[in-house]
This record gives structure tokens, sequence and C-alpha cells, in this order.
């Protein structure tokens, strides 16, 4: 918490802080990392050549989840870094680019909540004048919480607006890595099944060739043989 909030830094202090982070894990064996920070996150491209592991951002999978469900409008409420880094939109209009994404960034809330104020007053009215700045530009019924430490005054969020439905990214992030993995070990039996059928398939070929060689020298010696006994 030392560095928190990102969302306020600028970008070559957010990215030396993550290589640092990365680093430190590289150096550890790991073979997949998972940012579960959103500012983070928005560096994911510039990040990922740095190093040898995979990279998996939170952006992406709660970018395809808003264009899975069809939404045509989407609200984010996010740290300054994140909404103005297009990061969302960019995803999103990656995958539909139709959908009008209305984002506004706190300066306060993440370092409010890293200070262990849940569900005060003071948040209440922060989540208030963020949210209804987005809902006066645009009537959205679906809001990204586009910090991972917003999730945890959720209830605040729901209790300022019963009506909207906010989008937890680090779920859809657990989601979507859960298939990725899935997807991986499936690819992985298929491989060494192919592999073992492979193997099979070289034996019987040997066998094949070693019976028929047997023959060709069986005939062979049968031939001399016989010749002798002439």
């Amino acid at each position: 918490s030392a560095n928190c909030p990102y969302g306020n830094k600028t970008g070559e202090e957010i990215t030396g802080l993550s290589v640092k982070m990365l680093r430190f894990l590289g150096g550890r064996g790991v073979k997949v990392v998972a940012i579960a920070c959103n500012t983070i996150s928005t560096l994911v491209e510039t990040l990922g050549p740095k190093f040898d592991f995979r990279i998996i951002g939170i952006i992406e999978p709660a970018a395809k989840s808003v264009v899975r469900s069809g939404l045509k409008k989407v609200g984010l409420i996010a740290t300054e870094f994140t909404v103005s880094s297009g990061a969302y939109e960019k995803l999103i209009h990656k995958f539909d680019p139709s959908v009008e994404v209305i984002g506004k960034g706190s300066p306060l809330l993440a370092g409010m909540i890293d200070g262990g104020d849940f569900g005060s007053k003071a948040v209440d009215a922060e989540i208030k004048t963020e949210v209804n700045n987005i809902l006066s530009r645009g009537q959205v019924q679906h809001v990204i919480l586009g910090c991972t430490h917003y999730p945890i005054v959720e209830d605040s969020f729901r209790r300022c607006y019963p009506d909207i439905q906010f989008i937890n990214p680090a779920v859809e992030q657990a989601i979507w890595d859960r298939g990725r993995s899935r997807e991986t070990h499936i690819a992985l039996a298929k491989s060494r099944e192919l592999q073992r059928l492979a193997a099979a398939a070289a034996w019987i070929l040997f066998a094949i060739i070693l019976f028929f060689s047997s023959l060709t020298f069986g005939s062979s010696q049968s031939w001399v043989h016989y010749g002798d006994a002439k």
C-alpha cells in the first residue's frame, strides 16, 4: 500500500513500479502473472514485451463482458489515469465500436478505501459526485468499477444507486483466466494424445518393416540353400 493510489501517479512512475514488481515475480519463476490493478493493466502492451512470461490484465476480460452482454452504453468509474488512458474504450471498441463508454476518474476514492474508510458518508459523497457526473452525460444502467479497490465498497455503490448494475472486472478476469487455463489444459491434453498416437504409429510401422525384412531375408536364405543343394 506504500505506493497507493497508482492512479494519481505519472505513467513513468507507474511503469517503473510495475517493472520492479514483475521482475520480483519473474525472479521466482512465475509463468503467468494476472494483474489485479486496472491502472497497471492500462500498460500491459508496454510491459508485456519486457518479460518472458505471460501477463494478463484486468481490463480486457471486462471489455469482453460488456460486449458479450450486448450493452450499447456503459459507464466507467476508475482512477484518473485509467480513464484518461482510454484503455477501456480502446478494448471495448476493438470488439464493438458502437458501444458508448462514459468515464469519470476519481482522484480520491481509491485512497480513501485503501486507508480503511469503508461505507462512510465521505465515501458515499465521493461515489455520488463521480457517478452523478457520468449520469449527467448519459443515462446508463451499467457502470464498470474500474479500480480494484471499488468492489470493496460495492455495497455503498448499490445503496446509492440501487437501479444500476455494477460490473466487477476482477470477477470477469477470474472467469476469463479459468477459461484460458481450461483451454490450455485441453490443448496440452490433445497434444499429448497426438504424441502418444504418433509414437504408437511409429512402433507399428517399425514392426511392419521388421516383419517384411525378415520375410525377405528368409526368402534369400532359402534361395541360397537351394542353390547349394544343386
